[in-house]
């Protein structure tokens, strides 16, 4: 086990138990050292004693009785061997002979003793007697001369096993105090690992994303200095946590709501972020991270203008033709914080449509430009012609300004529709809604061209349904029937007939009123039919500029108006031949609401 509370009580416990040997081993050596010393210095206060009793010089050669007898006393007390040598050897001991002889023959300290007449003391181990002596050499002096010397031998059975005792003592102290002390290291080791442990385990739910946690057990000291620090450090790490993920939120909104593709690549070409718009770019939902850009069908198009960008580190801008739509692709570079280009980001807008409205626009100047122009060459031309008297009888000249006024009235009409149509779509004509009678609306509208439709020869057979009213402006409603019944009459061959029906279709709430107006013209061509409602689009491109041919408009106006009114309008061609135009109004909800 290497945890840290491990490691920490294994280092106590290593640092009690050395301390604890060292001091054990100093108190031995101490211990024993001063028992040795109070041994020593005994034997040298009696080897005095001795000493001067034999001051005398004379007892040196053959003592007393008396003297013999005080020694042995003083040997038995001190439970030791004395022994009393003079310069020429043994003159009296309590040693038996054999080891009084070996003494004599192997004790170089007595000589020293003689010599220098110092005092010396040995301790060691003597196979003699089998055990430990202590044995001190006390000079006997005779004035200023050593004539003698007195030797103690003091075995230390006694004081060996007063160090066995203390040892024993100091050994169990010595456990006893381990104990506690590993006990006390344990209790610390806790005490100090607890606060770590507990900011291991914040810190393990930090790195799964919980910065609500904090350590409550804080400790003292550093520990709790770390401790505050850390919970600081989470507060903080928890905010701005929350800020990046807020403003990644942010960024990725931005991206989703853009209209405009967001493409992203890093140094090699590999996408490393697009947005959803990207994808309807490019046809549909697919993955797009790690997709290299060179080699994708898709986007290996793209690919030239973000190498550019990439070797160059400056901005492009182009637009590519791409599958039948135009696309706008400005690139720029990225870099990292050491402003080294570490990628490139381009927006993708798909600017068709605003090429079509250019087209679109650019068509409509055109045609109003031909339109204007053909009724005012018109005009221009009879004008001159009555002005430079190239007609001159009445008739001619009344057939000529009846022309004039036939184009004046029709550029009134054009002007008229180009402004109803630009009102309409700019969402500045009001819709008065009332409750509106279809049939009275479409017989109403009928009458109003009858003139027209008798020119032609062209009868309009009406075919309607009682049905209850609708919410609708009476007045641009009228517009519409007036439009179609007139394309319908203009389209029909004379002895012709235009039929104009009112149904109910549906079921409530889905309940409608159903508007057909059919004539028995040549009809429309199919590819055609999707271009009708365009401005200024005329199936008969011959008659484009002829005079009593309509603008081009109403259709356009037709559907504007309509679909103002909740409805729809289609054409169609009839089986039989010439075409239908069906108009839907709701009858369940007010229409245009």
């Amino acid at each position: 086990m290497n945890t840290l509370f491990a490691r920490l009580l294994r280092s106590y416990v290593v640092v009690l138990f050395t301390a604890i040997l060292v001091i054990g081993a100093a108190l031995a050596y101490m211990y024993t050292e001063s028992l040795f010393r109070a041994r020593e210095q005994e034997l040298i206060a009696n080897g005095r004693r001795i000493a001067q009793i034999f001051q005398d010089s004379l007892l040196l050669f053959q003592p007393s009785i008396l003297v013999r007898t005080r020694i042995e006393a003083i040997a038995s007390t001190l439970g030791a061997e004395i022994t009393v040598a003079n310069r020429e050897g043994l003159i009296l001991t309590t040693l038996d002979e054999s080891r009084a002889q070996r003494l004599r023959l192997s004790t170089s300290d007595v000589r020293t003793v003689l010599q220098e007449g110092t005092v010396v003391t040995r301790r060691g181990y003597e196979e003699s007697v089998q055990e430990q002596v202590v044995t001190a050499l006390v000079p006997i002096r005779a004035g200023q001369n050593v004539v003698g010397a007195v030797i103690l031998h003091a075995p230390i059975r006694g004081t060996v096993a007063a160090i066995r005792a203390a040892s024993r003592l100091l050994v169990v102290a010595a456990l006893l105090a381990a104990g506690a002390g590993v006990a006390v290291s344990y209790v610390l080791s806790r005490r100090i690992v607890a606060p770590i442990r507990e900011m291991t385990v914040a810190a393990a739910e930090m790195a799964q994303g919980n910065f609500q946690r904090r350590v409550e057990n804080l400790g003292k000291g550093e520990v709790a200095a770390l401790g505050t620090a850390f919970n600081e450090l989470a507060s903080r790490l928890g905010e701005t946590i929350a800020a990046l993920t807020s403003e990644k939120q942010k960024t990725e909104s931005i991206l989703s709501g853009m209209s405009e593709g967001v493409i992203a690549v890093d140094a090699a070409g590999r996408v490393i972020l697009a947005n959803p718009a990207t994808s309807e770019i490019f046809g549909g939902p697919r993955e797009w991270l790690d997709v290299s850009m060179a080699e994708d069908p898709q986007l290996s198009q793209l690919w030239p203008h973000f190498q550019r960008v990439l070797a160059s580190g400056e901005s492009t801008a182009a637009e590519l033709h791409l599958d039948g739509r135009i696309l706008s692709v400005n690139v720029a570079p990225l870099a990292d914080p050491g402003g080294t280009p570490s990628g490139a980001v381009g927006i993708l807008h798909d600017i068709s449509e605003r090429y079509k409205l250019e087209k679109m626009r650019r068509d409509f100047l055109a045609n109003v430009s031909h339109e204007l122009r053909t009724p005012l060459t018109s005009i221009r031309g009879f004008a001159q012609a009555i002005l430079e008297g190239v007609v001159a009888r009445p008739e001619q000249v009344r057939r000529y300004l009846q022309v004039i006024m036939d184009e004046s009235l029709r550029l009134s009409r054009l002007v008229n529709t180009l402004l109803d149509l630009s009102r309409l779509e700019s969402n500045a004509v009001s819709f008065a809604y009332e409750d509106v009678d279809l049939s009275a609306s479409l017989a109403s509208a009928v009458e109003r061209l009858d003139p027209l439709a008798s020119e032609r020869d062209v009868e309009v057979r009406l075919s309607l349904a009682p049905l209850p009213p609708v919410k609708a402006d009476r007045d641009w409603l009228a517009q519409v029937w007036l439009n179609l019944l007139e394309n319908a009459i203009r389209h029909s061959p004379p002895g012709s007939q235009v039929h104009v029906r009112l149904e109910r279709a549906g079921e409530p709430p889905a309940e409608k009123a159903v508007i057909d107006i059919e004539d028995e013209g040549p009809g429309i061509p199919e590819e055609e039919i999707p271009f009708i409602w365009e401005r200024f689009y005329k199936v008969d491109k011959s008659r484009r500029y002829a005079r009593g041919v309509g603008t081009g408009l109403g259709l356009v106006i037709v559907k504007e108006l309509v679909e103002r009114h909740g409805g729809q309008v289609r054409a169609e061609n009839r089986p039989e031949g010439g075409a239908r135009f069906r108009v839907e109004l709701p009858l369940s909800r007010p229409a245009g609401q």
